[in-house]
C-alpha cells in the first residue's frame, strides 16, 4: 500500500466507509481461499499467546487430515503394538464454502471455514480442537473468527468418517449403489456448527455427501450422511438425515420413512438436544462421545483486503 497508495482506494477506502463498487458485484466478495489456507496453517502454532507454550509448541494444532474422497484411501487407521491408535498422514483437509449462520452471528453468510486437531508428530491425535471462519462484511472487509471447544473431547473429522464408513447401514447403503459397475465417492466432509436458541446447547454435527456416478454420466448425490457423536444417519436428503438424528435406531424405517424432515436454517432448536441426554455414556467419566461442545469465541481478528 505505501509503494502504491492509490490502488485499492476506490474499491476499499482508508475511512472504512462503504465501498463504491457496485452492489451487485460487492455482494459476490469471497474471502480468498489460497490467503486462508496460510493464515489457518500459521495460526495452528500463531495462537499461542505464553512464549514457552510458543517454543515447545505445547497446546499447538494443525489441520485436520482430509478423511478422503472415496471409500478406499480415507486415512487408515493403525494399532501400534501398545494398542495406541494413529493415523497414516495424508493431506490436510483444504478450506471449504458454506452457507451458515456463524454462532454469535446474526445472519447466514458465505463463509470458508477450516477445523483443526491437536498437533502430534504421528497425527494420532484427532480429536476436534477448533475451526476457524473467514467471512467478509458489507465493507469488504475480511474477518476471521476462531472458535474452541475447550474442555471437550469432540471426535474430528477423521474420526466422524470413520464412524461414518463402519455404520452397518452405511455399509449397505454403499454396496447398493455400488451394484452395477457404478462408482461411489463421497464429498467434503462438512463440519457445521449450530448455535443453541435461548440459552440452549450449541451443536457440533458432521455432514457428507454421497455421490453415485454411472458409466458415461455426471456424479449425482444420492444420499446425505450425519454423524452427531455416536449416532450416524444416512437419508436422501439433509432434512431428513437431520430428522433421523431425533429417531433412535430401530425406528429410522426403511429410506427414512419414519423421519419428519427438519429444516436446516442456521440455527437448532431443542429437538436435537434430548439425543445429548439419552446416550449411553457414563456422566462420571469423561467420554469420548459427550456430546455438549459449548462452542467458546475465542479470538477475533480483523484483516482488511489491502
Amino acid at each position: 500500500m505505501q509503494a502504491f497508495p492509490n490502488l485499492f482506494t476506490i474499491a476499499f477506502p482508508e475511512d472504512g466507509s462503504e465501498t463504491s463498487m457496485p452492489e451487485e458485484i460487492a455482494d459476490h466478495l469471497r474471502y480468498p481461499e489460497d490467503l486462508f489456507k496460510v493464515q489457518t496453517n500459521m495460526w495452528g502454532r500463531y495462537h499461542l499467546d505464553d512464549p514457552n507454550d510458543f517454543y515447545e509448541a505445547a497446546g499447538a494444532w494443525v489441520v485436520s487430515l482430509d478423511p478422503g474422497d472415496d471409500l478406499e484411501n480415507a486415512p487408515t487407521a493403525i494399532v501400534t503394538s501398545t494398542g495406541f491408535v494413529t493415523f497414516a498422514s495424508g493431506q490436510r483437509m483444504d478450506p471449504y464454502y458454506v452457507q451458515m449462520q456463524v454462532p454469535q452471528e446474526q445472519k447466514q453468510d458465505f463463509v470458508l471455514m477450516r477445523p483443526f486437531v491437536p498437533r502430534s508428530s504421528d497425527d494420532s491425535r484427532q480429536q476436534l480442537e477448533a475451526f476457524m471462519v473467514a467471512q467478509i462484511n458489507e465493507q469488504g472487509q475480511g474477518n476471521l473468527i476462531s472458535y474452541t471447544v475447550p474442555g471437550l473431547k469432540v471426535d474430528g473429522p477423521v474420526i466422524a468418517n470413520r464412524s461414518m464408513l463402519a455404520d452397518p447401514v452405511v455399509a449397505e447403503t454403499t454396496t447398493l449403489l455400488g451394484q452395477r459397475g457404478s462408482g461411489v465417492k463421497l464429498g467434503n466432509m462438512l463440519l457445521i456448527p449450530l448455535e443453541g436458541n435461548n440459552g440452549e446447547e450449541d451443536v457440533l454435527l458432521y455432514l457428507r455427501p454421497m455421490y453415485v456416478e454411472a458409466s458415461g454420466s455426471q456424479p449425482a448425490v444420492q444420499q446425505i450422511i450425519a454423524a452427531y457423536g455416536e449416532r450416524v444417519r444416512i437419508c436422501a436428503s439433509v432434512e431428513l438425515v437431520l430428522g433421523a438424528l431425533l429417531v433412535p435406531d430401530n425406528q429410522v424405517g426403511d429410506d427414512c420413512s419414519n423421519v419428519t424432515p427438519i429444516s436446516l436454517n442456521g440455527s437448532i432448536s431443542s429437538p436435537i438436544l434430548p439425543i445429548q441426554e439419552t446416550e449411553e455414556t457414563d456422566p462420571q467419566t469423561d467420554s469420548p462421545h459427550k456430546l455438549t461442545p459449548k462452542l467458546q469465541y475465542q479470538k477475533a481478528l480483523n484483516w482488511k483486503h489491502c
